[in-house]
């Protein structure tokens, strides 16, 4: 597999230009989100998928998974600001978007627990790679079996999900 690049800028732009969600922060069920923080958990993301660590290491499939999931996300995001789109001319896309508001939501939820998991790896490598007690050490790698577990067994199913936002056809 190739080296991913994340396209953060277009998944900023649909979020915070294309929908105007800059303007539903502090308010509402995001009351305690703005848009800064909205845009330094992207960073993360992409800072934990292309890093200087992210071809390398104990961590490396995860990284390569994670990276995947965040490209799945976005690619059933613009599918779906492309639906609602279309809707302008054809209200029939409606339904398009209708059927999947649930995928890219419950596909967020995943991609963002994927990357707090990868990143508390990173902290379970340091601590094994130091002084720490029998009691921890198995406690930390049990961190790191979580997080292959999550990132080998969930993450890959954004990529169905991706497949299905993208051959929704009102059928």
């Amino acid at each position: 597999m190739s080296h991913y690049t994340a396209d953060l800028r277009d998944l900023e732009f649909n979020l915070f230009e294309f929908q105007s969600t800059k303007d539903r922060f502090g308010t509402g069920p995001f009351e305690q989100i703005d848009a800064e923080t909205a845009r330094g958990v992207l960073a993360e993301v992409r800072r934990l998928a292309e890093g200087p660590l992210a071809g390398t290491g104990r961590l490396k499939e995860e990284r390569t998974l994670l990276a995947t999931a965040l490209s799945d996300v976005q690619a059933m995001l613009a599918v779906m600001f492309g639906h609602a789109m279309a809707a302008q001319e054809d209200s029939a896309n409606l339904y398009k978007v209708a059927q999947n508001t649930s995928r890219p939501l419950l596909a967020t939820g995943d991609l963002v627990t994927g990357w707090l998991l990868v990143r508390q790896s990173e902290v379970a490598l340091t601590a094994l790679a130091g002084e720490a007690s029998e009691p921890d050490r198995h406690y930390y790698e049990g961190k790191l079996v979580a997080t292959r577990f999550f990132c080998t067994q969930v993450l890959p199913r954004l990529t169905s999900d991706r497949s299905i936002v993208a051959n929704t056809d009102n059928a």
